[in-house]
């Protein structure tokens, strides 16, 4: 039987001990963080050199308070705080979901109804891409007919070139 590595305090004590409760309700996290901002919450870890298991705080406060997460979803910020581990401040939604919450572009473009050029992002004037992005269909229809008309215009243009220098060859001769 292994031994586990002697931590001041159950895991429970340790988590807690790197909580501040703020005026706002949110309880932010104040051990370490991860490169994207969330609290990082060290598990017990086995001895003998083998590494110790990291969480999201937030993660290990709705596992132990609400319970498991279901497949497919994650906790979601309702505060929009990453550090925050309030229970009450957390809900398990799909990561789709969270995104649109969010204030990242992915989620400000699903957000916006109306193209740059404000044509409507819904409806029959919208498709969406290879990538599943959506797209204005007007927008593209523009950018079509543009891109044909240089196209034929380049081609002529090439072609006017070549008949002027079949001419010129023609009359010197």
């Amino acid at each position: 039987m292994s031994s586990l590595v002697n931590y001041a305090g159950t895991e429970t004590e340790r988590f807690w001990k790197r909580v501040l409760i703020l005026e706002n309700g949110c309880w932010e996290f104040l051990g370490g963080h991860s490169t994207n901002g969330y609290g990082s919450f060290s598990l017990a870890c086995e001895a003998h050199g083998e590494r110790c298991k990291m969480i999201p705080a937030h993660r290990w406060v709705y596992l132990h308070y609400i319970g498991p997460i279901p497949e497919g979803f994650e906790p979601d910020h309702l505060c929009r705080n990453r550090l925050c581990v309030n229970p009450l401040h957390l809900e398990a939604v799909p990561k789709a979901v969270n995104i649109y919450r969010g204030i990242a572009p992915p989620a400000i473009n699903a957000q916006k109804l109306y193209c740059i050029r404000g044509h409507p992002l819904f409806g029959e004037n919208v498709y969406y891409d290879r990538v599943g992005h959506r797209q204005c269909k007007t927008c593209e229809t523009v950018r079509l007919i543009r891109q044909d008309f240089f196209r034929r215009a380049k081609l002529y243009a090439r072609k006017d070139t070549q008949l002027a220098a079949y001419k010129g060859s023609n009359e010197s001769s």
